[in-house]
């Protein structure tokens, strides 16, 4: 019989690279089944007849009433919206590449740094004292940023949008784009004609090119903005002030006997050689499987437990942030960041994404910003009816119990809890109140 432990030592080096282009990690359960059953169908060593059978696996198919919540405006009993935003949706992009951790924190910095229409709210200048690296490292990462999908997210301005959409064979396209946006704008056809020593049909085809382009990359969130069905991974239950936490860490890998039995047979030397390739594939994605499970048990552990008083007492969330964890556990931030994309807890409060258990404290409070949109919504909802609070007011009153924040932020606040200004509110409050 075959040594598989010596065999594993001898045969096969799994390199940081190789684990990585497995992606087992940032897999969410779903991800990893179709993953597992497009290998099973393609390595004769890997054997899952029983996993796809079993009536578990069947049953997790099945997708819940709890996965089907849709929500207009924060719940904050509840933070288990299933929808994929634009920044999650570059984020597993930036997982895929697998840059280099420098250039993945600056990338990160700039996904969470854009606006509604896809462009950076901040100037590269700004980014780099800020990450405290060069200028040019930024413009690099930027220029990475711009060729995810949707190409051109990202971008500093119309023209750097535009240009990071076309091929770069395409020079009059370019051109026109580098040279006459304005002109184009202006109706100065003549003057591009001349200058670009071009007919009328080719601008026009140029043209026609050109409007094929995308100048709001944002807008495509609401096409990835979708429902999905989701399988929890991590179980937590309450027993009095006590709370509970299962993690499924099952690996469904087993080696299909027939072919390992043949392997040491006397066989040809090519089919062994393809057999020994097949297991050794096999035993990595084990090993991969079982890292995997390992760090997210560690990791919703961890959490799960620190904010043990947003589950049992509904209470908002304490300030924690990937980096802080990734500290107390001993591990790299972007383990962190691969580890809790796409995992999602099944509790008496809902389903809910693990990395929404995240939240950071605000630059001059330790109380977490759900916390402060917490309070904020609070008195809006308690407030006179007759006589609405300002921002000012909301302003003062957020003062006296030692929470220290602008007038602007509490607006921002306001329109991510999808509530109106004081007038606004008034005018509402007096629609509502007539016979």
């Amino acid at each position: 019989m075959i040594n598989l432990d010596l065999l594993l030592k001898q045969n096969i080096n799994i390199s940081n690279q190789l684990i990585q282009s497995l992606k087992v990690l940032s897999m969410s359960k779903i991800d990893l089944d179709n993953f597992l059953k497009k290998e099973n169908e393609e390595n004769v060593m890997l054997d899952l007849k029983d996993y796809f059978s079993n009536e578990k696996f069947i049953a997790d198919l099945i997708p819940t009433e709890k996965v089907a919540i849709k929500k207009e405006t924060i719940d904050f009993d509840q933070v288990n919206s299933k929808k994929t935003t634009l920044q999650d949706y570059l984020i597993f992009q930036l997982i895929e590449k697998s840059l280099d951790p420098s250039r993945e924190r600056v990338i990160k910095y700039l996904i969470y740094s854009l606006d509604s229409k896809g462009y950076l709210d901040i100037s590269l200048k700004d980014v780099s004292t800020k990450l405290n690296v060069s200028i040019s490292f930024v413009k690099d990462c930027q220029k990475i940023l711009t060729s995810f999908d949707p190409l051109g997210i990202g971008a500093i301005n119309l023209k750097d949008c535009l240009l990071a959409q076309i091929q770069t064979t395409d020079e009059k396209l370019k051109i026109l784009i580098e040279n006459y946006l304005m002109d184009l704008y202006e109706n100065n056809y003549d003057k591009i004609l001349k200058e670009m020593s071009i007919n009328k049909t080719e601008l026009l085809y140029l043209i026609k090119k050109l409007e094929d382009l995308n100048p709001y990359p944002g807008s495509t969130l609401d096409l990835i903005n979708f429902e999905k069905l989701v399988i929890p991974e991590i179980f937590v239950s309450f027993d009095l002030d006590k709370i509970n936490i299962e993690v499924n860490t099952s690996n469904p890998i087993s080696l299909n006997q027939h072919y390992l039995e043949l392997l040491g047979k006397n066989i040809d030397k090519d089919t062994k050689s393809y057999l020994r390739n097949k297991l050794s594939r096999t035993l990595l994605i084990k090993k991969s499987i079982d890292k995997r499970n390992q760090t997210l048990e560690s990791i919703a552990k961890y959490l799960i437990n620190y904010q043990k008083d947003y589950f049992i007492k509904n209470l908002p969330l304490r300030p924690i942030s990937q980096k802080n964890l990734a500290k107390a556990l001993n591990i790299s931030e972007s383990t962190v960041s691969r580890a809790v994309f796409d995992k999602y807890i099944e509790s008496p409060k809902g389903i809910i994404g693990l990395h929404d258990l995240f939240s950071t404290a605000t630059r001059l409070n330790t109380v977490s910003k759900d916390y402060i949109l917490k309070i904020v919504g609070l008195l809006i909802k308690e407030e006179d009816k007759k006589n609405p609070l300002s921002d000012q007011k909301i302003e003062e009153k957020l003062k006296k119990m030692d929470i220290k924040i602008s007038r602007r932020a509490i607006q921002k606040y306001r329109k991510i809890l999808a509530l109106p200004s004081s007038y606004k509110r008034k005018k509402i409050y007096e629609i509502k109140s007539e016979p």
